[in-house]
């Protein structure tokens, strides 16, 4: 009995018998071969507004998002359950690991006063430094760092010396409360989130239903799966569907997918060319 007849998905009585067709396992190689303009074309990205403030900051600007493909993985196995409990579900025809990349750029406005500073600053030295976390919100934990430290020493320090040399209470109380404002530009890049597509790969007719029943199946368990790219990652991660098909789909059954979260393309001319071009070179294998 072949490996895969002995799936999970098999005994629900949906096989795959594309999987034992030699069209299939090209039409495989040629999707992950072609990874980055097929994620180009599925994980569309605009580009984004940025407007934040927080606690006297102001960023404004604009972040430009890119999709950077990764390895592709063909036939990746679906289980679940340990040891003697695992049971195979299914295999996933090709896997597209990807991350998304930000690119930001922008104006930044701090407005802060030294009164305000004086809970999150350590003047017991000559030079000022961050006591603790001050303006940390999600958004700015990655950009504004380092543009803070800018702040300190540019404006801050300067104001600082200033102060121990002024013996008037009132000037030392109007300086204390008046903004000290900075502005500048800033720019920075980024790992916004990583990702998977996950795509099945149809090279004859088959029920849109069927189709459905078999993907919803693997949505059950793609928990169980074990993406490299993710295995140390704690941030936003997102799974996409892909159907790609070898044959015309008709509107309603593309509609009726695309309802149920899976993207669909279709396979021609240059995927025609392409595997005519495999059977004109052979691969000389090393013989031993």
């Amino acid at each position: 009995m072949h490996a895969y007849d002995r799936t999970m998905l098999t005994r629900l009585g949906f096989a795959d018998p594309d999987k034992k067709n030699p069209t299939h396992d090209l039409a495989c190689q040629y999707v992950a071969e072609n990874a980055a303009s097929i994620l180009d074309q599925v994980v569309q990205l605009k580009p984004q507004p940025i407007d934040v403030t927080n606690d006297g900051a102001r960023y404004v600007g604009a972040r430009t998002l890119s999709v950077q493909a990764r390895k592709p993985v063909l036939e990746q196995a679906i289980s679940k359950g340990q040891y003697q409990y695992k049971t195979t579900i299914g295999f996933i025809d090709v896997v597209l690991p990807y991350d998304i990349m930000s690119e930001d750029h922008g104006e930044y406005q701090f407005s802060w006063t030294y009164q305000t500073l004086a809970d999150h600053l350590d003047s017991s030295r000559d030079t000022l430094r961050w006591h603790t976390p001050y303006h940390d919100c999600s958004w700015c934990r990655n950009h504004s760092l380092s543009l803070r430290d800018k702040y300190l020493h540019e404006v801050v320090q300067p104001l600082h010396e200033r102060l121990r040399t002024i013996t008037s209470e009132a000037q030392i109380a109007d300086l204390k409360n008046r903004p000290i404002l900075y502005t500048g530009a800033y720019e920075g890049s980024s790992t916004l989130s990583r990702g998977a597509l996950i795509i099945e790969v149809k090279t004859t007719p088959t029920g849109v239903g069927e189709i459905l029943r078999q993907i919803n199946l693997y949505r059950e368990y793609t928990d169980y799966i074990t993406f490299d790219h993710v295995k140390d990652y704690r941030g936003k991660f997102e799974c996409r569907w892909l159907l790609t098909a070898l044959f015309p789909l008709k509107p309603i059954d593309v509609e009726a997918l695309q309802r149920e979260g899976v993207e669909c393309v279709r396979l021609g001319e240059k995927f025609k060319t392409w595997c005519a071009q495999q059977q004109q070179s052979d691969h000389q294998t090393k013989e031993i």
